[in-house]
């Protein structure tokens, strides 16, 4: 019975040795250090270039047995020779901003982690200045409609090629308004410029000339017997011009109203006359002319 219970002693001192000693072994094996010192957190590149992702790591109570390399969560290469190092190309990544994740491993299998964020900038988004504009109604301002630059693909600025007293709301912002002077055209340039300095340009044109309504002085007439009679013009449409008679050729004519499309015209027997009907904005003007015959 003695020997029975000093076995049982035994075997349950030997079991709790084990223990304590696989636990001894795990707290022993303590986790590597990993650093990336190349490149810092947050730093930018331009697409196309070649980052060297450089690591730290070393491990107090082993070996560092290898270093994975991370672009995105996708792996991309490892190291097992110090110095732990990838030179990561750029020439087919979209810009924007992009993780890189290192991890080291000891010979033991312990890990650790390190990650930073670093930005890729693209070359400029190519610049679409939007449609040519021209506005006759009267207006002297609009807004633009440019194209807004792709993320981290450069910065737009409107400029002024061609014109003189116009102005931008903003000139940074695609969709901004621009002002002008009223019988003015402007040539407008939308730039966007990339982060390393290379640019793409588009020009718009942009007029305020208020145009006035085409002009239709009527059939030219041949009048027996009398020396009057009534014109037949069209009337300018509402906000497109003021229409006004005058005698081109011919003398001793007269326009009961010269503002009036459908007057009464008066000349002289046995005299022709050639008049004009001109409908006139502040910026332009449109002539048409109506040859009147007294036999």
């Amino acid at each position: 019975m003695k020997n029975s219970i000093s076995q049982i002693v035994i075997g349950g001192l030997c079991f709790i040795s084990i223990l304590y000693s696989c636990e001894n072994n795990d707290e022993k094996n303590s986790s590597p250090v990993c650093e990336i010192i190349k490149p810092i957190d947050n730093d930018s590149i331009k697409v196309g270039d070649v980052l060297l992702i450089q690591v730290e790591s070393n491990d107090e109570d082993g070996n560092i047995s290898e270093v994975r390399f991370y672009i995105d969560d996708i792996g991309v290469s490892s190291s097992t020779i110090y110095p732990y190092k990838y030179n990561w190309d750029t020439k087919n990544e979209t810009a924007g901003k992009h993780k890189i994740k290192v991890v080291a491993k000891d010979d033991k299998g312990a890990q650790a982690t390190e990650e930073i964020n670093t930005f890729i900038l693209g070359g400029p988004t190519k610049a679409n200045a939007g449609l040519d504009q021209y506005l006759s109604d009267g207006r002297t301002s609009t807004t633009l409609d440019a194209n807004v630059p792709l993320a981290y693909q450069g910065k737009g600025k409107w400029s002024i090629i061609d014109g003189s007293g116009g102005k931008f709301e903003n000139d940074t912002v695609a969709n901004t308004t621009f002002t002008g002077i009223k019988c003015s055209q402007y040539t407008l340039e939308w730039t966007i410029t990339s982060y390393s300095g290379d640019k793409s340009y588009d020009n718009v044109h942009v007029s305020f000339n208020r145009y006035p309504s085409y002009s239709n002085a009527g059939t030219d007439q041949v009048i027996t017997n009398k020396t009057n009679t009534v014109l037949a013009a069209n009337k300018p449409e509402i906000g497109f011009g003021v229409g006004k008679w005058s005698v081109y050729t011919g003398v001793g004519g007269n326009f009961n109203d010269i503002t009036n499309p459908n007057t009464v015209f008066t000349g002289k027997s046995s005299t022709s006359y050639l008049l004009l009907w001109t409908i006139s904005t502040e910026c332009k003007s449109s002539i048409d002319t109506v040859k009147i015959s007294f036999n």
